[in-house]
């Protein structure tokens, strides 16, 4: 299967290069969406162990098969984007599904017998369906018996396999005459248009912010201007950046030497579909870039953080926050 990279330079030219980058920016975002929905029924299994709330045995058991079914989505679609973490991929969500029914998805008469995953006599949990829903979040998030995986080196493991693919996509097309290029203070974009995210009476191939009609990328480099320059900003270490654009979404691309930084976002008023994703890779995970709000998942690349299910002000101050130190 030829990669995406392998066929930026088809014959038909520009056309078939953007619909390339369709396929993957749609791809990457279904595995946001789907990992988003993942940590929201870990965080929702963790706010019900916490509280009190009323729920049976069956809620446990749907929440994993939830997980699981989000899981195999996700496997599908980093196969896409890169194909040659496929077998490794789908060798993990095997080893984490069999896991999952051989010790959940069984007759409930033999679960008191089975050996345990947490020491319940050092915690104050006595109902049988809080004991197994704790279980199914020590599946979750680990650590298992003889290091077994979890869901969540499931998901560090896809975003290991999915970063390097974006940052050479970053460094193959950033010169091609395709793109459009924007100057603002001290950062070059160089932007390629997914679909209404520049004016369509936009002709040259140098634009300005009012040719934008991507709003999470206008929210941040408006929220940058007339600030003060921050002792953390990375603008004079990642003066050129890659964004991928349309009017309600954004893909942010920049590196310096070999590190990578991503930010993905979705702008478009509705709670459920709203979010703020971003990569930072080790260098740049001392910068006090990420704004509140983010939950985040250390990898052996870098640091995950996502933010979801912020009102429209907590999703605008957090673009402002990206803005003063990303590209002020």
């Amino acid at each position: 299967m030829k990669t995406i990279l392998e066929r930026l330079f088809h014959k038909d030219g520009r056309i078939e290069i953007v619909n390339n980058f369709k396929l993957e920016f749609l791809r990457f975002r279904k595995i946001l969406e789907n990992s988003r929905f993942i940590m929201s029924l870990m965080g929702d299994a963790q706010e019900k162990i916490e509280g009190e709330y009323i729920f049976d045995r069956q809620y446990v058991l749907s929440l994993i098969d939830e997980i699981l079914e989000k899981m195999n989505m996700v496997a599908f679609d980093i196969s896409v984007i890169a194909p040659s973490s496929s077998e490794s991929v789908y060798t993990l969500f095997d080893k984490i599904k069999l896991f999952a029914n051989s010790y959940f998805m069984v007759d409930p008469s033999t679960l008191k017998s089975r050996p345990k995953l947490i020491d319940f006599n050092s915690l104050a949990i006595d109902e049988e369906e809080f004991r197994l829903l704790a279980e199914v979040l020590t599946w979750i998030k680990g650590p298992l018996p003889d290091s077994k995986p979890t869901v969540l080196d499931f998901i560090r493991h896809i975003f290991e396999q999915a970063i390097p693919v974006l940052k050479k996509d970053k460094d193959s097309i950033s010169d091609d005459s395709f793109i459009k290029t924007l100057n603002n203070q001290s950062v070059k974009f160089n932007i390629l248009d997914l679909g209404e995210g520049i004016s369509s009476d936009c002709s040259n191939e140098s634009i300005s912010i009012h040719n934008l009609k991507c709003r999470p990328l206008i929210t941040m480099i408006t929220g940058a201007k007339g600030k003060e320059s921050s002792s953390d900003t990375l603008s004079n270490i990642i003066p050129e950046w890659l964004a991928l654009i349309t009017n309600d979404r954004l893909s942010l691309r920049g590196r310096h030497n070999d590190q990578f930084l991503l930010i993905e976002v979705t702008q478009s008023g509705y709670l459920d579909s709203d979010f703020i994703f971003a990569f930072v890779a080790q260098p740049f995970i001392n910068k006090k870039i990420l704004p509140p709000f983010f939950k985040t998942l250390e990898t052996s690349k870098g640091l995950l953080g996502w933010s979801y299910n912020l009102t429209d002000r907590q999703m605008e101050e957090s673009l402002i926050h990206l803005g003063n130190h990303l590209l002020h």
